[in-house]
């Protein structure tokens, strides 16, 4: 499904799944398995892997244009996406883009994340840290200085995981930012910033 070319893929990276504690042994550690994710680019052959993972993830669902805006050529924008792959298998992803500095200027002030998402399968895996380190990263090669979020007030578990990873709330609750089966949903913004 997904190419191994060097050129195709981002990094790979070794994590480890929990796992049972093994009752013939004798220390109470639980033993660990490891596991190898990788982040492939986003292009025209898997995009419509970036909007599968992320519709069956999210409480809104996303048309593939909005996917596909990010493949290159598209338009003016700098999209950041990549697709987090394990075992072969689509694992998360990420879709964030430069934002342009104050009065459309040349300077970005930042990245904003329009979604990142885990499978459910793979929560708890370290690989939305993996998702977010690749976007620290590129903060960092366009020597910028915040990585900006809107979340749903409704998405507690998201909220309390970016807190966690050093965002803190800027501002106001944005009223009415989202609509969920028909009903407004409300929303914060959450900015991290990188040295």
């Amino acid at each position: 499904m997904f190419s191994k070319h060097p050129e195709e893929t981002l990094d790979v990276y070794k994590l480890f799944r929990q796992e049972e504690v093994n009752p013939q042994m004798n220390d109470d550690e639980p033993t660990r398995k490891k596991i190898w994710a990788r982040l492939t680019k986003v292009d025209i052959n898997n995009v419509k892997l970036l909007q599968d993972i992320t519709n069956e993830n999210l409480p809104i669902s996303y048309p593939l244009s909005f996917f596909q805006e990010a493949l290159p050529g598209n338009n003016n924008d700098v999209y950041l996406t990549r697709i987090c792959v394990v075992d072969d298998a689509v694992a998360g992803a990420v879709k964030a883009k430069l934002l342009l500095g104050v009065n459309g200027t040349v300077l970005p002030r930042g990245i904003y994340i329009e979604t990142l998402v885990v499978a459910k399968e793979w929560r708890s895996h370290r690989l939305g840290k993996l998702l977010l380190k690749f976007i620290e990263d590129e903060c960092q090669n366009y020597f910028l200085h915040n990585i900006i979020v809107h979340v749903s007030t409704n998405n507690k578990r998201a909220i309390k995981w970016y807190f966690s990873n050093g965002f803190r709330q800027v501002g106001a609750e944005l009223t009415h930012y989202y609509k969920i089966d028909n009903q407004p949903g409300n929303a914060v913004i959450m900015v991290k910033n990188i040295q």
